[in-house]
């Protein structure tokens, strides 16, 4: 299922993502996370597909300018759900295309839980310190920050977990 939004003079859409889709994510994971080279992105992508976990990708069009995948932990009675990436380049970071992407992302996994006949309770993600558009974003969207990670993923990086209470 996908989703438009018209934004002024930009038009949006988000999707869910497949393998197919691996060439058109490798340029944004590049630009928005540390991978080496585009087999190495294209391979995480991929891995982190086959684990059964949900990508969305919003797109203008053209370009794909997000992606948000996350994936259940625990039982589907704990309601608790990690978004495992949060993909918006900082240099590229269209508020309304981030809205649309997150608010999308959100039915689909409210979604999942109903089918399971259980409920959403806590979405959790950990971001990097130095994205500052997507961490005033999160917390615009009343995402609380719970903790700060020192070298949890990466030496000399410190990351954020965010947390939103359903």
């Amino acid at each position: 299922m996908s989703y438009h939004l018209t934004y002024f003079f930009m038009s949006f859409f988000t999707r869910r993502l497949a393998p197919h889709d691996a060439q058109l994510v490798i340029p944004l994971l590049r630009q928005s996370n540390r991978f080496f080279s585009d087999q190495e992105a294209a391979q995480a992508f991929l891995h982190e597909l086959s684990k059964g976990r949900e990508f969305r990708g919003v797109h203008d069009g053209t370009n794909m300018l997000g992606l948000m995948g996350w994936e259940d932990r625990g039982l589907p009675k704990h309601g608790v759900v990690e978004v495992i990436r949060f993909a918006i380049p900082e240099r590229k970071f269209v508020r309304s295309a981030a809205e649309l992407l997150f608010d999308t992302s959100l039915a689909s996994i409210d979604y999942y839980f109903r089918q399971q006949q259980q409920r959403l309770r806590k979405v959790f993600m950990v971001i990097s310190n130095n994205r500052g558009h997507a961490k005033e974003f999160l917390e615009d969207r009343g995402l609380i920050r719970e903790a700060m990670l020192k070298n949890h993923y990466h030496d000399n990086r410190n990351e954020s977990v965010y947390s939103l209470f359903c």
